[in-house]
């Protein structure tokens, strides 16, 4: 299993070893140098993954050519997570989960762009959860939908899921309300 607290550290150092060199050579260097640096032998490297980039992945001249050049068994596979990500964005293009995403993202801009409505469903959650009719969590508000990883959508349509008892009650409460504003 994949430590990402750790992938990100090391991620945080590659990223502050690079010179402005990105070819492939100047990359795959940098890789190197780094994994060194934190006294990593490089000898056990029998794998390595990015993402479709020519630079990174190409066939001849790039990132995974040149280090299997000096550590041959260190195989490349195409990164499974950006796979994963790109297929979930083609599939978000379906009209039906492409609405359904709107429709998510547009309940998290409405109570999210209002203090009462943040405290009303905040409130709301509370109660439910007091009542056992929605399940005790730490989530107590609607997430953000990310439009580039798809880890952080599924955050959010988790959060509505969770939450949707809340949600509605919380509508229902600021209909009449709303009705009220608008009859006088």
């Amino acid at each position: 299993m994949v430590d990402h607290n750790y992938a990100r550290i090391l991620l945080a150092l590659l990223m502050s070893q690079l010179s402005s060199d990105l070819t492939a050579g100047g990359l795959s260097t940098a890789i190197l140098n780094m994994v060194q640096s934190v006294s990593i032998d490089v000898s056990f490297c029998h794998g390595q993954s990015y993402d479709g980039a020519s630079a990174m992945s190409g066939r001849l001249h790039d990132v995974q050519t040149i280090i299997r050049q000096s550590r041959p068994l260190a195989l490349y596979t195409h990164c499974d997570s950006h796979c994963l990500n790109l297929t979930l964005g083609k599939v978000c293009s379906v009209p039906v989960i492409r609405n359904m995403l709107g429709a998510v993202n547009e309940l998290h801009n409405f109570f999210s762009h209002s203090a009462q409505r943040i405290r009303l469903l905040h409130e709301t959650v509370e109660e439910l959860q007091e009542d056992d009719v929605i399940p005790t969590s730490r989530r107590k508000r609607l997430t953000h939908l990310c439009e580039t990883r798809w880890v952080e959508r599924h955050e959010s349509l988790l959060a509505v899921v969770q939450l949707f008892p809340a949600v509605l009650r919380c509508l229902e409460t600021m209909q009449p309300l709303q009705e009220l504003t608008h009859c006088c």
